[in-house]
């Protein structure tokens, strides 16, 4: 059998079959020393992926939520793409939707792809295809946090 881009045999590959069907994400609103939080779970439960710098909890405040939110349409390219994004593989583009501009890098860890978002202030924010999926499908509720807590 045949190794998949991601060199593992494309049957048992996760990220060239949609293995993310059939997953529910919800959301929970929480406060951290005052802060407004928000934490997207998988089927009610907290996720992490194994890439580098993952929490356990999927969780963020307000300019994280700016972040996601301004980078949208690359998530999106990102997600539909599996990971792949010809137009910014491997390279930043800048993005200035809100108050803030952001960095998107793709990057590669051991043959899963994931992107690296960085605003002016330093703050960073990476996720693979799992969680973009999960912001994808949860992005009115992000906006409804925004709108809500900031």
């Amino acid at each position: 059998m045949s190794n998949c881009k991601h060199g593992l045999e494309q049957n048992s590959c996760a990220y060239c079959k949609d293995m993310f069907d059939g997953l529910e994400f919800t959301h929970v609103f929480s406060s951290y020393k005052g802060n407004p939080i928000m934490e997207i779970l998988k089927n009610d439960e907290p996720f992490w992926e194994d890439l580098p710098g993952a929490k356990k909890n999927f969780r963020f405040g307000t300019k994280k939520a700016h972040m996601l939110l301004d980078c949208i349409p690359i998530i999106q390219e990102f997600y539909h793409s599996k990971g792949v994004i010809p137009n910014i593989t491997d390279s930043q583009i800048t993005v200035r939707n809100s108050i803030i501009g952001c960095k998107v890098g793709r990057h590669v860890w051991y043959g899963h792809p994931y992107l690296k978002i960085v605003d002016d202030n330093m703050n960073v924010i990476n996720f693979g295809l799992l969680k973009s999926k999960s912001i994808i499908e949860l992005k009115d509720t992000i906006k409804h946090f925004l709108d809500n807590y900031s």
